[in-house]
């Protein structure tokens, strides 16, 4: 995976980049016995996937994450949301709302997934709908915390916070609890960041 990993920061150019996804995306078509059990075909060409957007290559991207999502393993957060971002970015936009509302009914654990759609929503400019989206994680985080019995995870919570705290000043929406959180933890880490 270290390999993996490193293709994009190596990488320099886009000829450089597509190059490195070309390699991922070969390494997915043959296993490797030496592959680590989270190297599959699906994180390999979700990764190929990634290194295509930094190149600008949208439609790439978007074929690579469409492999992704029909072949073996799991890819965190949910590679549908990878599509769904690829979808937003070559313009079909009914499509990608298709997409959304199918990983909403499937519920995902990762509110990494509610915050990478959200984020999509609002760098294209639909805050309503981001907002919608940072709500859902909001909600599936506090239902996985009762289910659990445990307490909510607080990394998971704060980024929420954070990017549903910056979508309700855009819509210039009065702070409200959450909101109040996500400043506490932004002051916080400024205040860390001064002190070093």
């Amino acid at each position: 995976m270290d390999t993996v990993v490193r293709l994009c920061p190596d990488a320099a150019t886009p000829e450089e980049r597509r190059q490195a996804a070309q390699q991922l995306v070969a390494w997915s078509a043959e296993r490797h016995p030496a592959d680590a059990v989270d190297v599959t075909p699906a994180v390999l060409l979700a990764e190929a996937g990634q290194i295509l957007e930094v190149a600008g290559d949208h439609a790439a991207a978007l074929e690579a994450y469409r492999q992704s999502a029909s072949t073996e393993g799991v890819v965190e957060p949910d590679v549908r949301c990878f599509l769904h971002r690829s979808l937003v970015a070559v313009g079909e936009l009914a499509t990608a709302r298709l997409l959304a509302e199918e990983v909403r009914r499937a519920a995902p654990a990762d509110p990494g997934a509610y915050a990478m759609i959200g984020e999509t929503y609002e760098k294209s400019g639909d805050l309503e709908e981001a907002h919608r989206w940072l709500n859902l994680g909001l909600h599936a985080l506090g239902g996985r915390a009762a289910d659990e019995g445990s307490s909510i995870l607080g990394v998971d919570l704060i980024l929420l916070a954070i990017v549903r705290r910056r979508i309700r000043r855009a819509l210039a929406l009065p702070d409200d609890a959450v909101d109040r959180l996500a400043g506490l933890a932004l002051n916080g880490h400024a205040r860390t960041a001064r002190e070093r």
